[in-house]
């Protein structure tokens, strides 16, 4: 149960500092994808959930991608940026950046690395 706190607090804190970045004010939109590259399925583990649930919870305008977007994003693609979780894990130790995108595929905003030595994934991505 510790684990599970201590993990959530971890991921507070990432997405607490992201929103103190003045990177992030010109941007309307949080785009959450509903897969990740390293990901196999819509959403596996939970994750695409809730990295949502943790920007809408933070005040950001969150936005799944591929699903109905409001018209001004629509019109200018430019107004959102893009949360994409890569996963640069090695064989023993799980490893998660969150990396916040433009619409040029720049990189404005980026987590540190987030680790995890669990053995079930779905405990380690959300600890890491």
């Amino acid at each position: 149960m510790s684990k599970k706190i201590l993990s959530l607090f971890f991921f507070f804190s990432l997405i607490t500092n992201l929103y103190s970045q003045d990177q992030l004010n010109p941007y309307k939109y949080v785009m959450i994808k509903k897969q990740y590259d390293f990901q196999d399925t819509e959403n596996k583990y939970r994750l695409n959930t809730m990295t949502k649930y943790h920007f809408d919870q933070r005040g950001f305008n969150t936005v799944v991608k591929d699903e109905t977007v409001p018209d001004d994003l629509h019109e200018n693609p430019c107004l959102g940026v893009t949360a994409d979780l890569e996963d640069v894990s090695n064989i023993l130790v799980l490893k998660v950046q969150m990396k916040l995108k433009n619409c040029r595929d720049e990189t404005v905003v980026q987590t540190i690395i987030g680790r995890s030595k669990e053995k079930w994934y779905e405990d380690a991505y959300k600890e890491a």
